[in-house]
């Protein structure tokens, strides 16, 4: 049995959504990185790299730097740049790459399941890193890149998935390299509870890509003793079909 638990994301309006949207920090070299961030003040970039455009540095993975990111998030969600989803949601993800379709669903994955072993994975994690980023988490209090996990495929539910993408999407752009991205809000109750039962009939999941993500979350989520929200029990995850995954974590790594 599968959890699969829906969310009230802090997202980009939908007017921003591809300005915000950026690949990994590290994918750039420092030129192209320079002028992101003095041309385009809606990349998330700002937010993991806040000290730009000030004097006041830290080092890297210190609880200093953590912070700076945390204040910059706020400061994005006061300006306008993010909004708080009003009722809980799957997200519906498809990325089209020459021609091939990738769907997938982001939403909450248990970090019970994680601990119990219902969500495999194939690699072992550097402890270093994990506690490098659970206390990032502690901090900063947000995911911003899904684990990519896959499982078998379910045919009811790719039915039902399937309909849902002639609607119009909330989020429609192209990138740099060509590659198309939308985005559905999924917030009926009916259809999540649906998705729900389809995804309890799902035996196990696998990390496709997020070894130390999941790691670091559970870590994170195992320190806390006293919890105040289901979320500390949650990791961003995106879940994907194993027939439509094909080719996505290199595809995913160049947005």
């Amino acid at each position: 049995m599968t959890v699969i638990t829906p969310f009230k994301a802090i997202r980009p309006t939908r007017d921003k959504a591809y300005l915000v949207a950026t690949r990994p920090f590290y994918a750039y070299n420092k030129e192209v990185l320079r002028a992101k961030l003095n041309h385009n003040p809606y990349t998330f970039l700002h937010v993991i790299n806040p000290e730009f455009h000030t004097d006041d540095k830290t080092q890297p993975n210190t609880p200093e730097r953590f912070q700076k990111i945390r204040n910059k998030f706020v400061e994005f969600i006061n300006e306008g740049i993010f909004m708080q989803e009003e009722k809980e949601s799957y997200y519906l993800y498809r990325q089209t790459v020459e021609g091939h379709e990738y769907v997938g669903l982001i939403a909450g994955a248990s970090v019970d399941q994680y601990n119990s072993g219902h969500i495999k994975k194939h690699e072992e994690t550097i402890t270093e890193r994990e506690t490098v980023f659970s206390n990032y988490l502690k901090i900063v209090e947000f995911n911003v890149e899904p684990v990519l996990l896959f499982h078998r495929k379910h045919e009811a539910l790719n039915q039902l998935l399937f309909p849902l993408m002639f609607a119009r999407p909330e989020y429609e752009f192209t990138s740099w390299d060509r590659g198309k991205h939308e985005i559905w809000i999924v917030n009926d109750t009916e259809t999540i509870k649906k998705i729900q039962g389809y995804y309890s009939e799902i035996e196990d999941v696998y990390i496709a890509d997020g070894h130390h993500r999941c790691a670091s979350s559970a870590r994170y989520s195992n320190s806390i003793t006293d919890k105040t929200s289901k979320n500390q029990d949650l990791f961003l995850a995106c879940f994907i079909s194993e027939e439509k995954l094909t080719g996505l974590v290199n595809s995913l790594s160049r947005t």
